[in-house]
């Protein structure tokens, strides 16, 4: 688990058909393009964060603090958790520089 100290680090889970799946709805291609694009952009931050930081890119997820899945959720419902999370945090760090 990541420390307060490393800074606020945050994951958002979903599964590659669902990611898939909103980004035909954004970018207005078929589903299939779209996991094509996801698992391209998978393989290459496999191999980047393995690089850079020694970890397996969507296995190992010790350096984050929160993980929010996002499978089941709407975009504003993920923001709502995320900034939760975020106010949370900061009201934490703000009551410890209090002390």
């Amino acid at each position: 688990m990541a420390s307060r100290d490393d800074g606020l680090k945050l994951w958002f889970a979903a599964t590659q058909r669902n990611r898939a799946a909103r980004l035909a709805g954004r970018d207005s291609i078929n589903e299939s393009e779209a996991l094509e694009v996801i698992r391209k952009r998978d393989r290459e931050n496999m191999r980047l964060y393995r690089k850079l930081y020694g970890i397996s890119f969507g296995k190992d997820l010790s350096p984050f603090n929160f993980i929010i899945d996002t499978d089941k959720l709407s975009a504003n419902e993920v923001a709502v958790a995320a900034c939760e999370i975020v106010g949370e945090y900061v009201k934490r760090g703000t009551d410890e520089r209090k002390k």
